[in-house]
């Protein structure tokens, strides 16, 4: 049965091809198309731009009608009004509405006619024998179903679970590395939307690489406060001085009689001031004089008179040196004599506190270091030799001089109970020369490791001998463990580090509080203490590989410090999360454990810490992408791509986020969306950026990548239509039909790159692919024969764009070969 369709002029098209029209004669005449409809895009376009034109020799492609109708010759002539010219009157189309009016009758007659002709026509048309001994109502519902079929679109294809995944598999695309094009036309081949960072670099540092840890900073030596010194009291010559010893010896000692009665309490009075001087004088007169005389006794006498006086009156050098001669030259079984070496001490000290001198010289610690001698010449036994070893030490220290520090150290006695302070200093004394020392780059490594070794000697000393004794931790031991702990880790020695913080009757750990207010049997410490300790505790936990545990000393620091915690805390548990991943990309497989093990990790960074910026969350995520390339199954990879996208997602959320790596990055997240088998996230994703940047080619290739594979795993002819001309629900992305068409155009303009080349024979392969696949699923044998046509062309085009000579062009032409290998050997039946 034939169903009429409503057209322009005298004539009827039916469906099924046939035209009917009045000819000029009046008579009814029938036509029909030689050729077969094409389809459209919905089935398979007949210009969808697949079959793009050839860079040789374009051409327009024009759609010829069915039928070709000539106006001039169908259209009715119209008559010349020979009368009208004779009459000088215009022709009929511009006289006026009566007198045409008047003349029309013969025009509606004759329409009527060709009415009546027509309609006569289409009666008998219908009523053919064929369809005359049909029952009414059998040509009643055929007419019927005919009108619905007309009607309704046509029947989705249902195809065979895995037939698409079968058909893929057979012509899979040739393995080459995809380019990337913006929207500008650039070409950007591995594109990383992470920035390399210092912090995330595997290349190790100075540190990692020298073996005493690397290059340091010099200690700045702050010398001890300056102590103000006291008024000298000036000398007062006596006025009538003898020349006799004898009486100057007698007259010395009635002024020092006289002086010593005023005692203590007068010491600011101008009188005890005045006395002193005068005293000084008289026995200087007399010591002068004993010169000359073979009295050795008086002379000592007098020797310790001026070196006590001395002392008293603010000469404080003077008093020095006069003690220093009375311990050398005097007897040391007399007192007296022992008594003037700790007055040149006591002299010699309180000019170094006025620095009296040049304090970066000490001359006065030398001759401290001098006297030190003499009394370990003349009194072995001492009991204050040790203190006295003890205190010019630590003297030489504060000044900024280790080295004499260390050799008066070692002149403090083991089993004297200061020997575990000497110890200690010593110690400090050998690490402050290493800093000094390592300061240079051309520092010798053998011998910085020399004094590194001899300082962790001296605290291990300490400690060793300490600890045992102690029924509390104290300062020195914690100090002494604390420095052990620091050279440890300079040397690399992770074991040693774990076993001096964490280790013995007290361990350091767990010995120290920064609160006033803590458990028994803590010593209250500073922040940075604290710090120190437990960062080195954290390093060599991670460097050996005990995440948990390093996590766990994270977590102690940040209860220990209470209100005190900062950010350092924080960028160490994001330093863990870098170590976690950088130890688990190292692996050959990664499993669901390994998996587990990072999300655990990653959970005690706080979501919007501003320790972790968006380059850390994107190395996060590349780093998950880096990950599913290892994983021991699908389901690991999966879920490693998913984080991945997830902490992308995060990372274009922050607010510091740099705009110029939105696009990119949402690239990768669509990626890795559809790797992860969310195709369909991944599909939104590309939709939404390619709403505002249509012409991103990189995005476009993505998102029908995503459309290809979801028609071929759901097994869909509807999303494989989609592929090729692009979803209807989502114009923004174009299909392999409109990107194969964009591409060519920026293949064969001024901004073209090889790069565009490849990804243009990219999108012919893909949609000359999808075509093939639907060409083997369609049952029609007319739309099998069209789309099996226009593949062909698509195919002979996409051969235009193959570069000669290049790598690729047999991978390239074996590729298109199968495929149109496979449509040449079937027939549209």
């Amino acid at each position: 049965m034939h169903r009429l369709g409503q057209t322009q002029g005298s004539s009827l098209r039916c469906d099924c091809g046939a035209t009917l029209f009045v000819s000029p004669q009046g008579r009814l005449v029938t036509a029909i198309d030689p050729q077969q409809p094409e389809l459209d895009d919905a089935a398979t376009p007949s210009d969808d731009g697949a079959s793009t034109p050839s860079p040789i020799a374009t051409r327009s492609v024009i759609a010829t009608p069915i039928i070709t109708v000539d106006t001039e010759e169908t259209a009715p002539k119209t008559r010349k009004d020979k009368d009208a010219k004779k009459r000088n009157e215009p022709p009929n189309e511009a006289r006026p509405a009566k007198r045409k009016n008047k003349n029309s009758w013969p025009l509606f007659a004759g329409g009527g006619f060709v009415a009546l002709l027509l309609l006569a026509s289409i009666a008998m048309f219908l009523w053919q024998p064929g369809n005359s001994n049909k029952p009414k109502s059998a040509r009643a519902r055929s007419k019927v179903v005919t009108q619905q079929q007309a009607s309704a679109p046509r029947k989705e294809i249902v195809i065979q679970p895995g037939t698409l995944k079968e058909l893929a598999t057979k012509i899979p695309a040739p393995s080459l590395t995809q380019p990337v094009a913006n929207a500008s036309g650039a070409s950007v081949r591995n594109t990383s939307v992470t920035p390399t960072k210092n912090s995330n670099a595997s290349t190790p540092t100075e540190s990692e690489r020298s073996p005493y840890g690397g290059q340091t900073e010099a200690p700045a030596v702050s010398l001890p406060a300056r102590v103000e010194p006291r008024q000298r009291v000036p000398i007062v010559v006596p006025a009538k001085s003898s020349r006799f010893f004898d009486e100057a010896y007698n007259l010395a000692y009635q002024s020092y009689e006289a002086w010593s009665e005023l005692g203590d309490d007068a010491t600011d009075s101008e009188e005890y001031q005045t006395k002193l001087g005068e005293t000084l004088g008289a026995v200087k007169v007399a010591y002068g004089l004993s010169l000359k005389r073979d009295d050795l006794e008086k002379r000592n006498e007098l020797l310790y008179l001026l070196t006590f006086l001395s002392l008293k009156a603010g000469h404080l050098m003077e008093a020095a040196i006069y003690g220093e001669t009375a311990a050398r030259l005097g007897d040391p079984n007399d007192s007296a004599t022992r008594d003037a070496a700790f007055i040149a001490l006591a002299a010699v000290q309180e000019a170094s506190a006025n620095h009296w001198g040049n304090p970066n010289e000490v001359g006065e610690l030398r001759l401290m270091e001098t006297i030190a001698q003499l009394i370990d010449t003349k009194w072995p036994d001492e009991p204050q030799r040790n203190k006295i070893w003890l205190t010019l030490a630590q003297t030489y220290a504060s000044f900024g001089h280790p080295r004499p520090a260390v050799a008066a150290y070692a002149q403090v006695d083991e089993k004297s109970p200061l020997a575990n302070d000497a110890r200690i200093g010593s110690g400090v004394a050998y690490w402050t020369i290493f800093l000094t020392e390592a300061s240079n780059p051309d520092a010798d490594p053998e011998a910085m490791l020399g004094l590194l070794q001899k300082a962790s000697q001296q605290f291990a000393a300490a400690v060793k001998s300490m600890e045992p004794k102690l029924k509390a931790p104290s300062m020195p031991l914690l100090t002494a463990k604390q420095m052990l702990a620091v050279i440890a880790a300079r040397t690399h020695n992770n074991q040693s580090v774990i076993r001096w913080t964490t280790t013995g009757k007290f361990p350091l750990t767990k010995s120290i509080r920064v609160q006033k207010k803590g458990k028994p049997r803590t010593v209250v410490v500073s922040s940075t203490f604290a710090k120190t300790v437990f960062q080195l505790l954290y390093q060599a936990q991670t460097d050996e590989g005990k995440l948990q545990g390093a996590q766990k000393t994270l977590e102690t620091l940040d209860s220990l410090l209470g209100k005190q915690s900062g950010s350092d805390i924080k960028s160490l548990q994001f330093t863990t999360a870098i170590r976690a991943f950088k130890e688990t990309i190292a692996k050959d497989n990664v499993t669901m454990s390994d998996v587990t093990s990072l999300n655990q990790t990653l959970a005690k960074l706080p979501p919007q810490s501003p320790i972790v910026s968006p380059h850390d969350r994107l190395w996060i995520a590349n780093s998950w992408s880096t990950l599913a390339k290892k994983a021991t199954d699908d389901r690991v990879a999966m879920q490693c791509y998913d984080h991945a996208a997830q902490t992308s997602e995060l990372a274009i959320a922050m607010k510091s986020f740099p705009q110029n790596l939105v696009a990119a990055t949402r690239v990768h997240q669509a990626e890795w969306l559809r790797l992860a088998n969310k195709t369909d996230a991944s599909l939104r994703v590309l939709g939404e950026i390619l709403k505002t940047t249509p012409n991103v080619f990189d995005l476009q290739m993505q998102a029908v990548l995503s459309l290809e594979k979801l028609a071929i795993e759901r097994d869909s002819e509807p999303d494989l239509q989609s592929a090729i001309r692009g979803p209807k629900e989502q114009p923004s992305i174009w299909g392999w039909s409109k990107l194969a068409v964009q591409l060519h155009k920026l293949r064969y303009s001024d901004r073209g790159t090889p790069e565009h080349a490849e990804s243009l024979l990219q999108a012919h392969f893909h949609l000359a692919r999808c075509r093939w696949m639907l060409f083997t699923v369609l049952s029609d044998g007319s739309e099998r024969e069209t789309l099996r046509k226009q593949t062909l062309k698509q195919i002979a085009s996409a051969r235009l764009a193959i570069p000669e000579g290049s790598e690729a062009e047999s991978n390239w032409t074996a590729a298109f070969n199968q495929i149109e290998s496979d449509l040449s050997s079937r027939d549209s039946n």
